[in-house]
């Protein structure tokens, strides 16, 4: 079902209001999640130093698509361990799908989450809904975009079959964008997944940044093929698909070693 024009408020051309109130909303949600990353709970983050590259030094025509693994609904306070001066440029920040069934069921969360750069989407709708064409948008204009391409909460932290929006997102880019995944644990003992959903503080969270992801031969490739639109984005969502099955067995790794180290 689509969207209902009060749940959809993300304006074409922003003016100054909106503006004022983004930065706002961006650099408190910011700063709350930085303290509780890092300071309420035991974060460990691995190959930061991509991420920050990515987000500070690529170059302002080269779109930046992040994607990461999604184990509950407090992922989004990861962005905490960005450094505290990209908070208040909403223009180095990113964008991200956001379900309109979770974020659109008020219209104080559709201003909280639209101000917040969250566009909402409607699970079902595919890949050619009005939403995902406002992503690909912001990365025609240099801006980054990150995807939960899982499309929903894992609840067994497993890997899942992802969805290909990602990979349209990717294809139809005018410039080919930089894609860095990762994989993380611990944020489900932050905020389970099940009554009663009350955050727990002290928490070991670790994430692992992969390196980024280079489609230029494989897009070049299957156009080469006369490959399908839906061939194209099912072959890039592949790739991205191993990756996680990589990540997630280092991450583990890394995670568990946390536990035996302080025991």
């Amino acid at each position: 079902m689509p969207l209902e024009p009060w749940q959809f408020v993300i304006p074409e051309k922003p003016g100054i209001f909106w503006r004022i109130g983004s930065r706002f909303m961006i650099t408190g949600t910011g700063i709350f999640c930085r303290i509780f990353l890092n300071w309420v709970n035991d974060f460990q983050g691995h190959n930061l130093n991509i991420l920050y590259d990515a987000v500070e030094k690529r170059s302002p025509e080269r779109p930046l698509i992040t994607v990461g693994n999604h184990i509950s609904c407090f992922d989004p306070l990861l962005w905490g361990t960005l450094k505290l001066r990209r908070f208040g440029h909403p223009h180095r920040t990113r964008w991200c799908p956001v379900a309109s069934d979770i974020t659109c069921s008020k219209r104080w969360h559709v201003y909280f989450f639209s101000l917040g750069q969250g566009v909402p989407v409607v699970r079902g709708d595919g890949v050619y809904q009005h939403s995902m064409d406002v992503c690909i948008d912001k990365l025609h204009k240099g801006q980054w975009v990150h995807f939960f391409p899982e499309g929903k909460v894992n609840m067994n932290n497993e890997v899942m079959r992802l969805k290909w929006g990602v990979g349209r997102a990717i294809a139809e880019s005018k410039v080919l964008p930089l894609v860095i995944p990762f994989w993380h644990l611990g944020m489900d003992e932050v905020l389970a997944n099940h009554p009663p959903y009350i955050p727990k503080l002290g928490k070991k969270i670790t994430m692992l940044i992969g390196k980024p992801l280079d489609f230029r031969e494989s897009l070049s490739r299957l156009r080469e093929e006369g490959r399908s639109p839906l061939e194209i984005r099912k072959k890039l969502t592949d790739i991205i698909q191993e990756e996680f099955v990589s990540l997630k067995a280092k991450a583990e790794a890394l995670h568990k070693a946390r536990f035996s180290s302080s025991s």
